[in-house]
């Protein structure tokens, strides 16, 4: 019974490869030669940008921007803070390294539990 269903799954190989050795014979490829080249479209228009912005006044003290120049503002979003003076900035700059510090110091513990 496997000789038997050996000898089929052959003899569909072979005849399927004759098939396709008959049919690249009878019918071969036509190959076209082809001709690389570039193009470009442009257009000229001349016409008005008109942007919608304002002027952001700043109270008195040290003033740190939070976005970069150019950069897109979203709704609702800081663009500056405004501190009293120095010894204010700096606190803030503190407090904000050591909330990363307690971060991934609680990123580690929660790791290695």
């Amino acid at each position: 019974m496997t000789k038997l269903v050996t000898l089929t799954v052959f003899a569909g190989v072979l005849a399927y490869m004759g098939f396709q050795v008959a049919d690249a014979l009878y019918h071969p490829l036509k190959t076209v030669g082809a001709t690389l080249y570039e193009t470009e479209e442009t257009f000229s228009a001349a016409g008005y940008f008109i942007r919608d912005e304002r002027l952001l006044e700043t109270g008195t003290g040290i003033t740190q921007v939070l976005i970069s120049e150019g950069q897109r503002v979203g709704k609702m979003q800081s663009i500056a803070e405004v501190y009293a003076n120095d010894g204010a900035l700096t606190a803030k700059k503190q407090m904000s390294g050591l909330d990363e510090r307690i971060s991934l110091l609680e990123t580690a513990a929660s790791r290695g539990s």
